[in-house]
């Protein structure tokens, strides 16, 4: 597979959020604008990984994010993201029209 080892800044489990992985900036501004709610890292985590079928949570969950985390990098950047060739875009909120709803997050935004 393409995906790297696991990094601090990505997969770190965090049972104190009760989310079996701790999304990039880059995949937290993605899930806003796919119109994932909340303010906070840990709550976004958990309404992503609420989504996540039962059975090995954590493996299916840090691929879910690592998607999330590469279409942040190739497609949804913080700055001028490029809407047209978005796979996911019927999905998005945001689309690149109005107030980016990644905004409202409580950290810092530094990815691409």
């Amino acid at each position: 597979d393409d995906m790297p080892a696991p990094t601090a800044a990505f997969a770190t489990v965090t049972p104190r959020s009760g989310s079996a992985v701790a999304p990039s900036p880059g995949a937290l501004r993605v899930a806003t604008r796919l119109g994932y709610p909340g303010n906070e890292p840990a709550s976004i985590a958990r309404a992503l990984d609420a989504e996540v079928p039962e059975g090995d949570v954590t493996s299916v969950a840090w691929r879910a994010h690592w998607s999330l985390h590469v279409l942040s990098e190739e497609v949804c950047h913080r700055e001028k993201p490029r809407c047209p060739s978005c796979p996911a875009r019927s999905a998005c909120d945001f689309q690149g029209v109005g107030a980016d709803p990644a905004r409202r997050l409580s950290r810092p935004d530094d990815e691409s």
